[in-house]
């Protein structure tokens, strides 16, 4: 008579079915030092901000400002055009919607919340000269060739192009395979952001302390929606990871 064999199947391996997922602290962890940086940078704006403000003028401003316009720049003038074009409202604010636009059509989303993060953040700017109350310049001091109207500190164009640039600067570069391929969309914001601050006091629209500070607020800013965008993204990946 032959042997009758039962075929047994295996107990699955369920431990094989769990799938990894980092937990909220290993997405918390690489913030750490952006929040280090960001209360660096919190502290010198709030002092900067706290020097400039009111209706005094500083000497540093002074001696600075002139410095910068009567410099040997070589295409001063077109560094300055170009700059203060490159922060102006129509500029800045066609390039985001633009951008925001762009990233609509091709449904990255994380970066659609990140760009609108960033263009709200910079109406935060009119806010921060009503603190302020600090005049622009006048004729007495330096040479003026635009005459701005509205509070000075802290510079809407500096504080703007930072975030338009900068920002655009880190989508792109997030997406590009080495950090030498970053380092071209990264060189291109930082030109701007300098030809830009460059730009302002050439044409006596802001005081040096100005531009640093519209640096200073935007970096922060900046730096906080980076960790915004960085935190959507690991949440993302942690919904596709568990679907």
């Amino acid at each position: 008579m032959p042997e009758i064999t039962r075929r047994t199947r295996s107990a699955p391996n369920h431990e094989s079915l769990v799938i990894s997922r980092p937990s909220r602290w290993q997405s918390w962890l690489p913030l750490i030092p952006i929040f280090t940086v960001i209360s660096l940078l919190a502290t010198a704006a709030l002092l900067i901000t706290s020097r400039a403000s009111g209706r005094n003028v500083l000497t540093i401003d002074v001696t600075v400002g002139r410095w910068i316009q009567s410099a040997d720049v070589p295409f001063g003038s077109l560094i300055a055009t170009i700059g203060n074009a490159a922060g102006s409202t129509a500029i800045s604010v066609s390039v985001a919607l633009s951008a925001i636009g762009i990233a609509l059509l091709t449904r990255r989303w994380v970066d659609v919340v990140f760009l609108v993060a960033l263009f709200a953040a910079r109406g935060l700017n009119t806010p921060l000269k009503a603190v302020s109350d600090s005049p622009r310049p006048s004729s007495t001091f330096l040479s003026v060739t635009e005459f701005a109207r509205g509070y000075g500190f802290p510079s809407g164009h500096s504080m703007s192009i930072l975030l338009v640039a900068g920002g655009l600067a880190y989508i792109v570069g997030v997406t590009l395979p080495s950090w030498r391929w970053r380092l071209v969309p990264t060189t291109a914001a930082v030109l701007v952001i300098l030809a830009t601050g460059y730009g302002r006091v050439h044409a006596g629209a802001h005081w040096p302390t100005d531009v640093i500070g519209g640096f200073l607020w935007g970096s922060i800013l900046l730096l906080l929606a980076i960790s915004l965008h960085h935190l959507l993204t690991c949440h993302a990946s942690a919904k596709r990871a568990a679907s």
